[in-house]
């Protein structure tokens, strides 16, 4: 799939396949998204991809049809997302999603936009059920989410530890592509 460009509130962006020119960006951006939010699972100090991982995923992801896109606003990548198929072949009907956008733009429909893209992706793909997993707090995600097709499947009690020393459950959805 090509890129597509949107512009929301005076803000033009560019959703789009990486490239292995993206890793320099894609390490200063993952450690930023880690260090503004937790609802990545990650913390900064473990947000310790280098450039030659993220090199090594983007030819991985090539060599088994994965989708790795990237969103951009005047160059710069701002966001990113990554579906993985199932390689099982009981599941291979099946892609878990991942995305991250930086805080500043988490206003501008990104996280709306990548999702619509990853959904058309997947249906070009026949993919039938796509997965992802959310921390039960992250109400607007959550809402994104349901507007777009995804439904609760399940909830991990107590799944995650974060810095107010409580644990948090996460939500388990996914959409039906049929």
């Amino acid at each position: 799939m090509q890129g597509k460009k949107y512009y929301v509130d005076n803000v033009a962006y560019k959703i789009r396949p990486v490239v292995t020119a993206d890793v320099t960006q894609l390490v200063r951006v993952r450690k930023q998204i880690d260090s503004e939010t937790e609802n990545m699972d990650r913390t900064p100090e473990e947000s310790v991809f280098t450039s030659e991982d993220f090199t090594t995923l983007i030819q991985n992801d090539e060599k088994h049809m994965n989708l790795f896109i990237v969103v951009e606003i005047a160059n710069q990548i701002v966001g990113f997302a990554r579906v993985e198929r199932n390689t099982l072949h009981r599941f291979k009907h099946q892609a878990e999603i991942g995305l991250g956008i930086l805080r500043e733009y988490w206003s501008l429909k990104i996280g709306q936009n990548i999702l619509k893209y990853i959904i058309e992706w997947s249906s070009n793909q026949r993919l039938m059920k796509l997965n992802l997993k959310v921390l039960s707090t992250n109400d607007r995600a959550i809402h994104t989410y349901k507007k777009l097709g995804f439904q609760q499947e399940g909830i991990l009690k107590y799944d995650k530890l974060l810095s107010d020393n409580k644990y948090y459950d996460t939500l388990i959805m996914a959409k039906l592509n049929f």
